[in-house]
């Protein structure tokens, strides 16, 4: 997902609120009429839904400068929870506003459109990872596609615990895979820094 804060940013800025989380502390809650979207400015934030067997299950995990809660411009009430994991700062970009924006402007809502296209790809990407049933095959699928092109490593952010949730994988699953793979010689860890050694299939 890329971001669009300069975007909103330009268009926005006097229409846009500022808010200040602290680490636990609930943003949105499953159910709450829609105010808008959001921009991560600093911390950590998750968009989290309950299961009917009481499991937390990390839906998204916005990086710093990216908007989130997109569907929520489109629909009355929020469909998931968003947590703060950390003290964090967010910026509020209010619905109706948006929606004028967007049937005032063409242009930008084309980007928007374009927006919402690379999120419904990289869904389609998570599905199909959490449809693999092997967790180790799991785990070396999900960090190939985060590697960046002609690079063999990179580290983890936000945190392992994280990156477990957003592939489907409890973090006790999560971290007996990784020192199974470990083990296998088909990566090194270091703290939060994985290398992928080898055939990565």
């Amino acid at each position: 997902m890329f971001s669009h804060s300069t975007i909103f940013e330009h268009r926005l800025k006097t229409t846009m609120q500022e808010k200040k989380l602290r680490a636990g502390e609930m943003l949105f809650m499953s159910g709450d009429p829609s105010r808008g979207l959001f921009i991560l400015q600093s911390g950590r934030v998750r968009l989290v839904r309950q299961c009917f067997e009481g499991r937390e299950v990390t839906l998204h995990a916005p990086r710093e400068g990216e908007s989130f809660a997109e569907p929520s411009i489109y629909a009355e009430t929020y469909h998931c929870d968003c947590i703060a994991d950390t003290d964090s700062r967010v910026t509020l970009v209010p619905r109706q506003i948006l929606l004028r924006e967007l049937e005032r402007e063409p242009a930008f809502a084309a980007m928007f459109a374009r927006h919402l296209a690379e999120q419904v790809r990289q869904l389609r990407a998570a599905l199909e990872l959490r449809n693999i049933r092997s967790a180790e095959q799991r785990v070396i699928n999900a960090l190939n596609l985060k590697l960046a092109p002609g690079e063999d490593h990179l580290c983890i952010e936000p945190s392992l615990k994280t990156f477990a949730g957003e592939i489907g994988l409890t973090h006790e699953a999560f971290y007996r895979t990784l020192r199974k793979l470990e083990k296998a010689g088909k990566l090194r860890r270091e703290g939060k820094v994985i290398q992928l050694l080898g055939d990565r299939r």
